[in-house]
């Protein structure tokens, strides 16, 4: 009787209020120990190569519009030569260790901060503006959908610590968050052209200078609201006119990214497939990747919990939208998140890199959440289930605490024989067994050594820590990051002990 009646009252204290307040202390919680390792973050690889020209500029003038208007060189260069992301190739020339070795801590700082701010704005946007309910709705699925995303990353250190390849993808594909999230707020809450809707176009032509999955991601996107807003939405439409600057702005970007000359030469000393062969491995890739290896059960229990959060608040009030096109709707969702595989499938053949498909999880995430809530709004509107009651009814909570249980005993079976499987257990693993402290000692040690100048001698590093290391100048094939360190600290060269 005594524990029925605390389970009792466990169940009657759980509210939508108590439940924001507990993710929001778990996420933070399970930030802290991601930020703390990152102490020890170390550059690496491209750091060096596209830093070169940046920390001598710096080195020899500490003027950082000097620094910049390098960067702006480096990009133009690729731009000519290599690549056309422009934004993405003038971030990577200035890695944080150009101002200093202690700088680059800040890494999985602008990253997460980037990461985080983008799900709980866009969130708040489609939540609110578009579906027309309270920012706690929206701050509970933007909770649920963050702790997957960081904890379940697919590969932790080319999204938050190694800048390089954080820069170009995770953090562009972030920007085009916020990007999306700007377009709502201009399309809801703006009657005019003005200066916000400016700087909106300017940001999104910086944005389509990113990466060109998310590039691609941007102009599908794009085309689906502007069909939606002339065939489908009969409201708001006196505020259509505010989207067609930061519309044609973004596209202008994303035809001056595509359209670069560096594109052609990169492409040919590159095996990649040929743009139909691109097109059908990327469907297929969605079934091999998202659901055969990303669907992990962490990522079930986000979408089993969803379904009462979403149940209670289209059956609290009437939504905005009247979700006719479910199937359709699903079906986008996979074609959006299919065709971010294709750029790189199509330019290298592969979709191996970590960095790669850390941005295709995070949209399939998101297409998952936004066509789960879509199928379920579906149904409510069909079934005309509306009380008025904003609070979880008792089944609800059951079902919310029960999945929060098997969370907790999940976590604990799994984190003891998987340490890294989340990013908080890795971090806490790797910070309390001393091995990120001693990986930061050790490259250091190399430091130090570099800056003395000359032919240099260092060790082999005896620690590799699962979220901080990335790629070392030892190894077959590394011959290249080696010549970058020795051209990043002028070096005549560098050796192994007992080589």
């Amino acid at each position: 009787m005594f524990a029925k009646r605390v389970m009792n009252r466990i169940i009657d204290g759980i509210s939508l209020k108590k439940i924001n307040f507990i993710l929001k202390i778990v996420l933070i919680a399970s930030v802290i120990s991601v930020i703390v390792i990152g102490v020890f973050d170390r550059p690496s690889a491209d750091d060096y190569s596209f830093g070169i020209m940046t920390k001598h500029v710096w080195d020899e003038t500490h003027n950082i519009f000097l620094v910049l208007f390098e960067a702006l060189k480096k990009t133009a260069d690729f731009w000519m030569r290599w690549t056309g992301d422009f934004t993405t190739n003038f971030l990577m020339a200035l890695p944080p260790c150009i101002f200093g070795e202690k700088c680059y801590v800040l890494t999985p700082v602008i990253m997460l901060s980037a990461l985080i701010f983008s799900i709980l704005f866009l969130g708040k946007q489609l939540v609110v503006n578009v579906l027309g309910y309270s920012r706690n709705w929206s701050r509970c699925i933007s909770y649920l959908i963050l702790l997957v995303l960081i904890q379940c990353m697919i590969s932790p250190v080319e999204g938050f610590y190694w800048y390089n390849g954080s820069s170009k993808y995770l953090f562009l594909n972030s920007l085009l968050l916020i990007f999306y999230g700007l377009l709502i707020k201009l399309y809801y809450e703006n009657t005019k052209i003005n200066v916000k809707v400016v700087l909106v176009s300017a940001f999104g032509f910086i944005v389509a200078g990113g990466n060109q999955m998310s590039s691609l991601n941007g102009v599908l996107v794009l085309g689906i609201t502007w069909f939606c807003l002339t065939k489908v939405s009969k409201e708001h439409k006196g505020n259509v006119k505010v989207l067609i600057l930061p519309s044609v702005f973004y596209f202008l970007g994303f035809l001056i990214n595509v359209l670069a000359p560096g594109n052609r030469s990169r492409a040919s000393v590159s095996s990649g497939m040929n743009p139909i062969k691109a097109v059908f491995v990327s469907l297929y890739d969605y079934l091999y990747l998202c659901i055969d290896e990303w669907t992990t059960w962490p990522v079930v229990l986000m979408i089993l919990v969803l379904i009462p959060v979403f149940y209670r608040m289209f059956i609290f009030k009437k939504c905005n939208i009247s979700f006719r096109y479910p199937i359709l709707v699903v079906i986008l969702g996979f074609l959006l998140t299919s065709a971010m595989m294709t750029p790189p499938l199509f330019g290298t053949g592969n979709m191996e890199a970590g960095r790669l498909q850390n941005v295709t999880f995070i949209t399939y995430i998101l297409t998952l959440v936004i066509s789960e809530g879509y199928v379920i709004g579906w149904y409510v509107n069909r079934a005309g289930l509306i009380d008025g009651k904003e609070e979880f009814g008792k089944n609800e909570k059951v079902i919310i605490l029960a999945l929060f249980v098997a969370f907790i005993v999940g976590a604990m079976l799994t984190v003891v024989p998987k340490p890294h499987y989340f990013a908080s257990s890795s971090a806490v693993h790797d910070l309390l067994n001393g091995t990120a402290k001693t990986y930061a000692s050790e490259m250091d040690t190399r430091v130090e050594k570099y800056e003395v100048g000359g032919k240099v001698l260092v060790s082999s590093l005896s620690e590799r820590p699962y979220l901080l290391y990335f790629s070392d100048i030892e190894g077959d094939g590394n011959e290249w990051i080696r010549d970058a360190v020795c051209r990043y600290y002028d070096l005549e060269g560098i050796e192994f002990e007992g080589n």
